[in-house]
């Protein structure tokens, strides 16, 4: 694989893992405090008319769960309750189209 498209991989997954964390960060507004309501309505207010994906061919949870809108074009993903002091490990390749496709390319360990 060259470096440049080694680069353009990494690139591509810092941008996504970015975009997740100011999703996250920044993405909803909150309710006023003297307003008392339980996440179950808050979540099922959310996901109302959303698609869930499901990305393992066996059905079993996976470590996002994304929720997607194709009319509009949105993507929501639920993570798990702790995932900012977690350490994952991410491991870089390009699924096809180049003789060392499937093969690690290059890894990160982040928060």
């Amino acid at each position: 694989m060259s470096k440049l498209r080694r680069v353009r991989t990494l690139a591509l997954w810092i941008g996504g893992l970015l975009s997740i964390w100011c999703l996250v960060q920044f993405g909803g507004a909150q309710a006023p405090k003297n307003e008392a309501k339980s996440p179950q309505k808050d979540a099922d207010a959310v996901l109302k008319g959303l698609q869930k994906v499901v990305s393992t061919p066996d059905g079993r949870p996976s470590l996002f769960t994304l929720y997607i809108d194709k009319k509009k074009g949105d993507v929501l993903a639920e993570l798990p309750k702790d995932f900012e002091k977690k350490k994952y490990f991410i491991a870089l390749t390009v699924a096809g189209g180049e003789v060392y496709a499937g093969l690690q390319a290059g890894d990160l360990y982040v928060y």
